[in-house]
């Protein structure tokens, strides 16, 4: 539980952390921090069967259903396919930040503008350098008719760390809202 709620004492080794599972393979301590050091070292998908083998010993496990919301609606881009599961998980995660980003951006692309603007902009205000959470704000918030406001988050956008893509996007938008 400890490495759980600390992912920033995840100083165990991969080894470490792979032969207490291999002596008990039931212990979720060991699986979910397995799984976030699968997330820091690059591998969603190694990270999404650790989570998911720890939903298999303990279904109704609300940090490891959150984490695999995280890895397939971010680290993997579907937030699509998590958008139910992160619904009902925002019952009981209303403030997580990471959780509000994958379910605004599954609501963006059901076109539900108004939920998805409302929940990005929740994520923004703990994330608020996150270039991929700025741009989807700002689509999301000129598409409920707040462009000023959208073109601000895409200005901010650009100038972080974004995919080359949504870049281009955002920046033909910007375009279009000047005209």
């Amino acid at each position: 539980l400890e490495l759980q709620l600390h992912p920033d004492k995840l100083g165990a080794s991969e080894a470490k952390l792979e032969g207490v599972l291999k002596a008990d393979p039931a212990n979720l301590s060991a699986r979910m921090a397995l799984g976030k050091l699968r997330e820091q070292q690059g591998k969603p998908a190694e990270a999404l069967k650790e989570y998911e083998l720890a939903l298999k010993q303990q279904p109704g496990f609300g940090l490891a259903a959150l984490r695999k919301v995280w890895v397939v609606g971010e680290l993997l881009g579907d937030p699509g396919k998590v958008y139910n599961d992160a619904l009902k998980l925002r019952e009981t995660y209303s403030a997580d930040p990471e959780l509000a980003k994958v379910l605004g951006k599954g609501a963006y692309l059901k076109k539900d503008f108004p939920f998805a603007a409302r929940l990005l902009k929740e994520s923004l205000a703990k994330r608020p350098q996150d270039g991929d959470l700025l741009y989807y704000a700002g689509r999301a918030s000129i598409e409920i008719g707040a462009a000023g406001e959208g073109g601000q988050f895409l200005r901010q956008a650009v100038q972080l760390p974004l995919d080359a893509g949504l870049k281009n996007e955002a920046n033909r938008v910007l375009a279009q809202i000047k005209k």
